[in-house]
């Protein structure tokens, strides 16, 4: 049994306990209303339907209009059997509803112990409160008195809820937080109401009011359900793509290899929910695997290699084809003639390749021992999120041979450097041998550099915005300049700084401030045209350069990008940031330097900022 069930099942019985407990000593020590058991046991498959004509949230938990057979329960019966008739309800719900247990005994289990035992003490308790308070049972009439103690006990049961489904979230999935659903809560507030009214017509006795009213939210049942199901379908994809947006900036921005797949890993955990987790690399040169990473259950497994020819990755990779199995044993897929099964046989599989470009370079799988745990929108998520490492992987195995190859030059120029040192006491006899090994070291240092500057390529971005950095920018800004003079166009140069950058950076934080500065390059971006030129001039300082422009068309560009940036919806980064420029402007004139105009826009700036800021001069 693994961990989580494990420490579910213990919970979910000691919830379960309490709950039956405290039930059983409220059946012997508090009066009881005469039931009728035909009508007790009614109005509890009544409660099981209401329950299985819910539906699943895209993270957690179960929402149904269950709400309304607890609040009309204690309306009807009073406290004690209404909690009596929805830990019943709850407990042999899972048993005939097998949607959302996916064929699992022990999740059945869970769900029923831990079901019972809530929903008895949030009905006890909400109903005693009720009762205690003045509330009438059986309930026929409403007034200002009774609603309220309605409210309460609506909201006494609505705490007891989150709070039980809370410490379940945190054994199930790991965080509390995904028990939390704004939605759900208001939904289940939102159904009191129905409650009520359930009870008064039961209580009435009327039987064509009460058919028709079952009717009635019949229809509500599936009308809610519809609507959820669409505004849940949303927030899942919604949430997918933030997390594949902040998995592709995460490891684009990662060039070891192995921290690039631990990296992938942590984040597909993230995503899906999996008993056992691959990523195999593929090594064209023997035509072998390398498993990389392999976690299952028990921990992070060996790595290992093993021939092309073997296993269902091995499969994915000459096939350059995704699989989806949502049952191994009734699965026919060809697949299965190549897998190699250690351990316990996976019910659920997916496996797709990495490719870049027309290159194989590996596949991830992910495996779950419960079958239909994944579908066909799991694996059109697994597919987005291998194209995206596969670009990052590429880059890291590039950039881990341009440094295992600077490294074997650098040794061998240094071995080389060695033996012209001790030939040097025999300088006559060898003199020949020395021009040929100088010689020699000539080429690889010319290799060497050849190597370096492919490196310094790189060294051109700013690594954080991935505009030009200022080392780069200076030689360009010479070079246009020089060719503005040339052939007597006008060029212009905008200065920018972010306003109060160091008080972003000390108020929020330093993480805060690096997505302040990706956000304003964007909006750059957005606003200038592919000739001119962005590039990061200092810690929150920007410089363009507007090729064939006047300094009056740069300055509407300017102010259209001083506008975007004070107009950006900073909310999204955090509710009390907001975020302007300063911008000077200065334009080349003919007899005048780079060094003038550049000293031109930088006062400009300085006049915007003492201006008050969120101003562009020129």
């Amino acid at each position: 049994m693994n961990t989580p069930i494990k420490s579910l099942l213990l919970y979910s019985g000691l919830v379960a306990g309490i709950g039956w407990l405290l039930l059983g000593l409220a059946l012997l020590m508090l009066p009881v209303p005469p039931v009728q058991p035909v009508s007790a046991l009614l109005f509890t498959v009544f409660t099981i339907f209401l329950i299985a004509g819910g539906f699943s949230g895209p993270h957690f938990g179960h929402t149904s209009l269950d709400r309304v057979a607890q609040v009309a329960s204690v309306l009807i019966f009073g406290a004690v059997i209404g909690a009596l008739i929805n830990a019943v309800a709850s407990f042999v719900w899972p048993f005939v509803d097998n949607r959302h247990n996916r064929g699992s005994f022990r999740r059945r289990l869970v769900r029923a112990l831990h079901g019972s035992g809530m929903f008895a003490i949030m009905v006890l308790a909400g109903g005693l409160a009720y009762e205690r308070l003045g509330g009438v049972v059986p309930l026929t009439v409403t007034d200002g008195q009774h609603l309220a103690l309605i409210v309460l006990m609506a909201l006494l049961m609505q705490a007891i809820n989150e709070t039980f489904m809370a410490v379940y979230a945190h054994f199930n999935e790991g965080d509390f937080r995904k028990s939390l659903s704004l939605f759900s809560s208001l939904l289940e507030l939102a159904t009191v109401p129905l409650g009520v009214f359930t009870a008064i017509v039961y209580n009435l006795g009327r039987l064509d009011m009460l058919l028709l009213y079952l009717a009635l939210l019949l229809l509500a049942m599936i009308l809610v359900r519809r609507f959820a199901e669409n505004h849940w379908a949303l927030a899942e994809r919604l949430d997918e793509l933030l997390v594949i947006n902040r998995i592709s900036r995460a490891i684009s921005s990662s060039l070891i290899l192995d921290d690039l797949v631990e990296l992938v890993f942590e984040q597909c955990r993230k995503l899906l929910n999996f008993s056992a987790f691959y990523l195999v690399l593929y090594d064209e040169k023997t035509a072998t695997l390398d498993f990389r990473l392999h976690h299952n259950e028990q921990g992070r497994g060996p790595r290992k290699r093993r021939p092309l020819g073997e296993g269902a990755l091995g499969w994915v990779i000459r096939n350059q084809r995704p699989f989806l199995i949502t049952d191994w044993e009734a699965s026919t897929h060809e697949v299965k003639q190549h897998a190699v099964i250690v351990g316990q046989t996976p019910r659920a599989v997916i496996g797709v390749p990495m490719v870049y470009g027309n290159r194989v370079l590996g596949a991830i799988s992910v495996q779950s021992f419960t079958a239909g745990e994944f579908d066909e929108d799991d694996l059109s998520l697994l597919m987005t999120l291998a194209d995206q490492v596969a670009v990052a992987i590429a880059n890291a195995q590039l950039f881990q041979e341009l440094e295992q190859h600077k490294e074997q030059l650098e040794a061998r120029v240094e071995e080389r450097t060695r033996e012209i040192e001790a030939q040097k006491e025999s300088l006559l006899k060898l003199s020949e041998s020395l021009r040929e090994a100088s010689e020699q070291k000539e080429l690889l240092l010319r290799e060497l550099q050849l190597k370096t500057s492919e490196l310094d390529r790189q060294t051109k971005e700013d690594s954080l915005t991935g505009v030009y950095n200022r080392r780069f920018m200076d030689r360009r800004l010479s070079e246009e300049f020089r060719r503005a003079e040339r052939f007597g166009h006008p060029v212009s140069v905008a200065l920018i700084d972010i306003d109060d950058f160091k008080h972003i950076n000390d108020s929020f934080s330093h993480m805060l401030a690096d997505d302040v500065l990706r956000v304003v390059t964007k909006i750059l971006r957005s606003q200038c045209r592919s000739i001119d030129v962005i590039a990061r001039y200092g810690g929150d300082e920007f410089l363009l350069f507007f090729p064939e422009t006047p300094p009056a068309s740069a300055l509407t560009v300017c102010e259209k990008i001083r506008e975007a940036v004070a107009g950006y919806d900073w909310d999204t980064l955090h509710p009390d940031l907001k975020v302007t420029t300063s911008i000077g402007v200065a334009g080349f004139e003919a007899g005048g330097s780079e060094r003038e105009t550049m000293l031109a826009a930088d006062a400009k700036l300085y006049e915007a900022k003492r201006a008050g800021r969120n101003k562009v001069c020129g």
